[in-house]
């Protein structure tokens, strides 16, 4: 299980790898924690900076936290907690809690609470 903590735009996290417009940058084949501050990502010891408009997080696999400032979070597999403060969340299956303060909320099965200030809550 992963963890990834974002702050910034402009990227894609799917399955092992970071695209980011489109090209391949880094492999996070072990990374337990990825990390993006404004422009820079740093996975364990790598470091990638982009420059981008938009951010979309898109996992296939299993993680145990997402904690983004501005993102919509989509998680194809198992998540414990996502935290968002502008985004939609999409998920399946979450053992914690699904939390945002402007986005909508989509999801399977939620062990914990969601909450959203601004936006719905749908169930697939």
């Amino acid at each position: 299980m992963k963890g990834v903590y974002v702050v910034g735009k402009g990227l894609i996290i799917s399955g092992n790898k970071i695209t980011i417009d489109g090209k391949e940058h880094v492999t996070v084949e072990n990374s337990e924690n990825f990390v993006v501050n404004n422009d820079c990502i740093e996975i364990g010891n790598k470091v990638v900076v982009f420059k981008g408009r938009s951010i979309k997080i898109e996992i296939h696999g299993n993680v145990n936290k997402i904690v983004t400032d501005n993102a919509d979070v989509s998680v194809n597999g198992n998540i414990g907690d996502i935290e968002t403060v502008s985004g939609d969340v999409d998920c399946l299956h979450v053992t914690g809690d699904i939390t945002t303060v402007s986005g909508d909320v989509t999801c399977g099965s939620v062990s914990g609470d969601v909450t959203t200030v601004s936006g719905d809550i749908n169930r697939k």
